[in-house]
């Protein structure tokens, strides 16, 4: 699954297809700096889950490996969705 834009939507809807959905996820935006925040979020996201107990850690971890990121749009040629 191919997103467009790492801000609050983007990374969001990724973590609930990786984890959901067990898809993998190609985030891409302009900005190498908000891939990182996202990705930061992400895995504080998942950490919270797992310390709730809502997801265990070795969900958690295969949920933020289905993640790539990417700053050039053309590695969405790839993505089938």
């Amino acid at each position: 699954v191919g997103i467009v834009g790492a801000g609050q939507m983007g990374s969001g809807i990724g973590l609930v297809t990786a984890v959901h959905s067990k898809l993998n996820v190609l985030l891409v935006d302009q900005s190498a700096e908000q891939l990182k925040k996202a990705m930061d979020l992400n895995k504080k996201l998942l950490d919270k889950d797992v310390g709730k107990q809502r997801l265990s850690a070795d969900d958690a971890a295969a949920a933020l490996k289905r993640f790539r990121t990417s700053t050039s749009l053309g590695d969405l040629s790839g993505a089938d969705f």
